[in-house]
């Protein structure tokens, strides 16, 4: 995610755990649902998107003994479904930005009809799109162009059989429509055109078997103008039937004129007279406007800048010397990195990971830790925790299995419980308030996922790094198997 994202996004969501709301706990859930569909969430990941969608609901369904405004009767459910909707939105928005002149062609296509008159080769293109787009969340590059490439072809096929079987013959309708209104007499410039490119669109449909850039820039010049055709002879037909209609309309775009000069607040507005003289007022407000808002963008640009470095004064001032403060962090996570293995140890954005797998060896049958086998590796990982004892630590036990779904997460919520006891015996965190567990359940995505699972545990850095540029942090994701 850009840095002004997070920007935006870290006070708002501090704002729903801290203070006083003005959201319940569900509507904030639902707004971050909103700005993780507008950056094509639901198109890129609908999997993802309908499961978070069902989740909220489930929420609303378990409301807080006494509550009025929607709180929610699970409250670390709340809050890592709302740390798992950040990290949608963030993967949402990089992969929407890698893969934007695909969307875009995309709605284009979906405008045409495609949904209807190409729906085998649209939804193909769909499942292509999906695919890159996950490709990318996973860091496969090279996978995800080729895979946008291919839907690229599919929607320019579906765009191709949609012109041929679809819009052509509805062009022809709507020209017919305009004539039937006497287009040829009210506007005979507009309809030579359409007539035109009508002519032209049918020519290149005969003569080419799939998809150019040429018939789909035609075909869409030939959308607009034969509607701006029909909108014209609507228009024109009355007030060529009367002058009384003529002066009425002239009359009414004076008002709407006069009506933008009150929400501008242009004198030079408000003085003209006449239709010409008020369209040539706005055209001066407008450029007036586009030049402030030029000039405020370029404002505002300076003032980020400005309180970024307000930010790092703020941290020296609360934590010491700002360099001395991110060497220190830096001998924490090298001592960790120590104690786990390389391997085993990931910066993403504001938080250190670690991971620690073959589970099954930590836990007897009824999900209590074995006490004498791993006493060692247990030992280990809580010492590399202490380094971080005062931050909060989030414990999430990931499982894969196509079992009980219900059953396998109660087993692994026990387990990640299990271990929190056992981490709490520690005198370092014996105090420390700020240890979370979740645990999730998923059906595996490709064969060796099969029964796999292991912790996750994410080490939240933000007291560290409050003041620190974020760009180039990973997205936080699924860790990937071995073999991928």
């Amino acid at each position: 995610m850009n840095f002004l994202l997070r920007i935006a996004l870290i006070p708002l969501f501090l704002t729903t755990l801290l203070l006083p709301q003005t959201l319940s706990e569900t509507e904030q859930l639902e707004a971050w649902l909103t700005v993780f569909k507008q950056h094509r969430g639901d198109v890129l990941f609908p999997a993802a998107y309908s499961s978070l969608q069902n989740r909220i609901d489930s929420l609303k369904q378990r409301p807080k003994p006494g509550a009025t405004n929607g709180e929610s009767g699970a409250p670390e459910a709340y809050f890592f479904l709302s740390k798992e909707l950040l990290e949608w939105i963030d993967t949402a928005q990089y992969t929407s930005e890698m893969l934007n002149p695909l969307l875009s062609l995309r709605a284009r296509v979906a405008t045409m009809g495609a949904e209807d008159y190409a729906s085998s080769l649209f939804f193909a293109a769909d499942k292509k799109l999906q695919q890159a787009a996950k490709a990318y969340r996973n860091d496969k590059s090279n996978h995800a162009r080729q895979l946008a490439a291919e839907a690229r072809e599919l929607y320019q096929k579906a765009e191709f059989a949609c012109i041929r079987n679809n819009l052509l013959g509805e062009m022809r309708i709507l020209i017919q429509e305009s004539l039937n209104k006497q287009a040829d007499k009210l506007a005979p410039q507009t309809l030579r055109k359409v007539q035109a490119l009508l002519a032209d669109v049918e020519s290149m449909v005969k003569s080419q078997r799939y998809y150019s850039e040429t018939l789909s820039q035609k075909t869409q010049e030939l959308m607009r103008e034969a509607n701006h055709l029909y909108q014209l002879v609507q228009t024109l037909q009355p007030i060529y039937q009367s002058p009384d209609a003529g002066e009425a309309f002239l009359l009414k775009m004076e008002r709407e004129f006069k009506l933008l000069a009150e929400q501008v607040e242009d004198s030079a507005m408000r003085r003209a007279v006449g239709f010409q003289n008020l369209l040539n007022a706005l055209k001066d407000k407008l450029a007036e406007l586009s030049s402030e808002n030029r000039r405020l963008l370029s404002r505002n640009q300076l003032l980020e800048s400005e309180k970024q470095d307000l930010e790092k004064a703020l941290l020296r001032f609360q934590y010491g010397n700002f360099d001395v403060q991110q060497s220190l962090l830096g001998q924490k996570i090298e001592r960790v990195r120590r104690l786990m293995g390389e391997d085993r140890v990931e910066e993403q954005g504001s938080f250190l990971v670690i991971y620690l797998d073959s589970l099954d060896q930590l836990f007897d049958t009824d999900s209590q830790l074995k006490p004498i086998n791993n006493e060692k590796r247990l030992t280990v990982l809580t010492e590399a925790l202490s380094e971080f004892a005062e931050n909060p630590i989030y414990l999430r036990y990931i499982k894969y299995s196509y079992d009980n779904l219900a059953f396998t997460n109660t087993i692994a919520t026990q387990r990640v419980e299990s271990l929190k006891t056992h981490i709490r015996s520690y005198p370092a965190f014996q105090e420390n308030s700020q240890l979370f567990t979740a645990a999730f359940v998923y059906e595996p995505e490709q064969p060796q996922d099969l029964d796999r699972d292991y912790l996750e545990i994410r080490i939240d850095l933000k007291a560290y790094l409050s003041a620190r540029d974020k760009h180039g942090a990973t997205t936080p994701q699924h860790r990937k198997s071995s073999t991928e």
